[in-house]
Formats: C-alpha cells, sequence, structure tokens
C-alpha cells in the first residue's frame, strides 16, 4: 500500500508549493538543473525559473529533502498538463477546489515575502523574479485564499 506522501499528486502538489515553481521547471527538469546546494550550513534547492531561466535560490523545505530529486528524477519531464492535472486531484481531495500551480506559487511567494518583511530586493534574488511580478504575486486573494488550508489540512 503506497503511503500518502509517496502518492504523486502530493509529491507534484508539495513540490511547486514548496518550492513557488512553474509546472515548466517540472517539464523541463534535466534542462532546468534542480539540485540541493549547501551554504552557509543551510540547505537550499536551486533550479531554473520558467520565463526568465534565472537562477531559483529557495530554502529546502525539510519536508521535501529526502525525496526531492529522486522526485525530479522520476517524475519530471511529463507535461505542464500533467502538472496541473495533479494539482488539482490533490486540491480536490482536501477541499480545496481549484487549487492549481499558479495559486501553489503565489502562496509561496506571499509565505516567503511575510517572512522577510516584504523585501523586495531579497524576494529578487529568491526567486530571480522582477520587483513589478513579485508584486502581483503577493497581492493576489488567490494565496491568502489558500494558505491557511494548505498548511493545516493539506501538509499539515
Amino acid at each position: 500500500m503506497m503511503n500518502a506522501t509517496d502518492d504523486p499528486c502530493y509529491r507534484t502538489t508539495r513540490v511547486i508549493w514548496s518550492t513557488g515553481c512553474h509546472p515548466w521547471s517540472l517539464a523541463n527538469a534535466e534542462y532546468c538543473r534542480w539540485k540541493i546546494v549547501e551554504e552557509n550550513g543551510a540547505s537550499y534547492v536551486d533550479f531554473l525559473r520558467a520565463k526568465t531561466y534565472q537562477h531559483t535560490h529557495v530554502v529546502l523545505d525539510p519536508a521535501i529533502a529526502s525525496w526531492l530529486l529522486d522526485f525530479i528524477r522520476d517524475h519530471g519531464g511529463y507535461t505542464e498538463r500533467e502538472y496541473h492535472r495533479r494539482v488539482k486531484t490533490f486540491g480536490r481531495n482536501f477541499g480545496l477546489d481549484g487549487l492549481c500551480p499558479r495559486a501553489l506559487r503565489h502562496d509561496r511567494i506571499f509565505l516567503t515575502g511575510r517572512a522577510c518583511g516584504w523585501d523586495l530586493n531579497v524576494l529578487v534574488s529568491i526567486f530571480g523574479t522582477d520587483a513589478q511580478t513579485l508584486l502581483g504575486y503577493m497581492a493576489t486573494d488567490r494565496a491568502k485564499t489558500y494558505t491557511d488550508q494548505i498548511l493545516k489540512n493539506a501538509f499539515g
């Protein structure tokens, strides 16, 4: 019997939420050069971001540390549509109808922004995107809508 955390829908959702990645970065996993790096005693996930092709350098979520790279190796390279389907399926199973990768990305950026005091320079360096895009992500109601439900219900 498969553990719930071994489910590809769970893992896809958790990776997107934990890293703020776009499904494109999973669909093009080899090109995006996913890796875990150690710096100053901390672990980070590093990969290329969709659209800008800039490095994203996010603190590694301990909940995915033991399986992230295996997941990328085994489940990277599917279509973006498949990753959307997995997230929607996962969301439906937890009463989060309408959950999508975009909401997960916005949620991650919203939470990271809140944690760093909304310092746009820090956010730009982490997510490899411009300040205007980040401001749009942080202002979205979608992120605020799912944050508590994701943390308490889905990944609790």
